[in-house]
């Protein structure tokens, strides 16, 4: 199992948090608002995580906290 992040924060912010706790291991990747042109709910960085792992959208989970998230997902398909 392969586990990304897609947020609309700074990547950095993200690892440093990970890193804190000594968990960066636990991702693959993270991808941040930094990462990418276009911000959630644009599907940009779901799409760029499948992209990396080689995966098809139906090989996916997407998971969120907000209604961005499921805006996110719905334009990802």
């Amino acid at each position: 199992m392969k586990i990304a992040i897609v947020t609309t924060k700074y990547a950095y912010r993200i690892e440093a948090i990970f890193d804190k706790y000594n968990a960066r291991d636990l991702l693959d990747l993270i991808i941040g608002a930094d990462c990418v042109k276009a911000k959630k709910p644009d599907p940009e960085g779901v799409l760029y995580a499948l992209h990396t792992f080689g995966l098809q959208k139906g090989e996916a989970l997407y998971v969120g906290d907000s209604v961005v998230d499921a805006k996110t997902a719905q334009a990802a398909e």
